[in-house]
């Protein structure tokens, strides 16, 4: 591990330690999980088990996170599945502000699923028909939301996803360290996704609040039922979206048109 990311799980554990304190867990304990975007933690307490994750992305203001939590605690509402949920803080928030050696980060808290993400070793594909079937039904519950005033999640557009400010506001650094070709490659996609929007309306329908990034690494089979996680890139988008980014890492496999045809 780098000298760097070995300083950046330390300072965001003493962010975390500070968060705590604003919940009221008897004799807490952090265990990390994982150091990307976003630094993740197993809360142990005498309350019960928790995920706690300390925030780093560009994207990330404490209304995103909020907003995020509005999301969830929606669809729990509804029985058909199981969601994590949000754990509020002493002052009724979702969102609390951890800081050490003067930087401050949001830091949020959501329930825990004793266990893990499905992750990418395939053994029945026809578990891509239960994925099509949970994300219709994210869409379709979220379709007849009233979405409070104060919702603040990105627009998931060509603009927003791979123009030149694009990809969560990467891309500036991004498309400078990417050769001409590749740049070449990204510039027909947008105008081809350009087109796709000019001609299909954001209408209900197609378009909605979507889960953005629901891989087999944020799913979760529990008690022999899905359990989506990691609604940190939900936004508005078309509905298509999501079954994209459920599909992209099996484009070049013989099992796509079945993974396809299922979900």
């Amino acid at each position: 591990m780098s000298k760097f990311r070995q300083h950046q799980i330390n300072l965001d554990t003493q962010i975390a330690l500070s968060a705590i304190k604003q919940y009221n867990f008897t004799l807490p304990e952090l265990e990390l999980i994982k150091c990307l975007e976003n630094t993740t933690f197993k809360l142990s307490s005498k309350e019960g088990k928790f995920l706690l994750r300390v925030y780093r992305g560009k994207h990330n203001t404490i209304q995103d996170i909020e907003s995020e939590a509005q999301i969830i605690n929606y669809l729990r509402a509804d029985s058909h599945y199981k969601y994590q949920e949000p754990i509020r803080n002493k002052a009724d928030n979702f969102v609390s502000i951890g800081d050490a050696k003067e930087i401050y980060k949001p830091v949020s808290i959501l329930s825990w699923i004793d266990s893990p993400p499905i992750g990418d070793e395939l053994q029945d594909l026809t578990l891509f028909y239960k994925i099509g079937k949970l994300i219709a039904h994210i869409h379709d519950r979220l379709s007849y939301w009233q979405t409070p005033d104060n919702l603040h999640r990105p627009m998931l557009d060509v603009n927003s996803l791979i123009g030149s400010n694009g990809a969560f506001k990467y891309a500036p650094l991004a498309y400078r360290n990417l050769d001409e070709e590749t740049v070449d490659l990204i510039e027909l996609v947008y105008n081809y996704l350009l087109e796709f929007e000019t001609l299909n309306t954001r209408e209900s329908g197609i378009f909605g609040i979507i889960h953005g990034d629901l891989h087999l690494n944020n799913l979760i089979i529990h008690h022999n039922t899905l359990v989506p996680i990691d609604f940190d890139d939900s936004g508005w988008g078309y509905y298509i979206y999501d079954l994209a980014v459920t599909l992209a890492k099996y484009w070049d496999t013989p099992e796509y048109s079945t993974i396809k045809n299922h979900l």
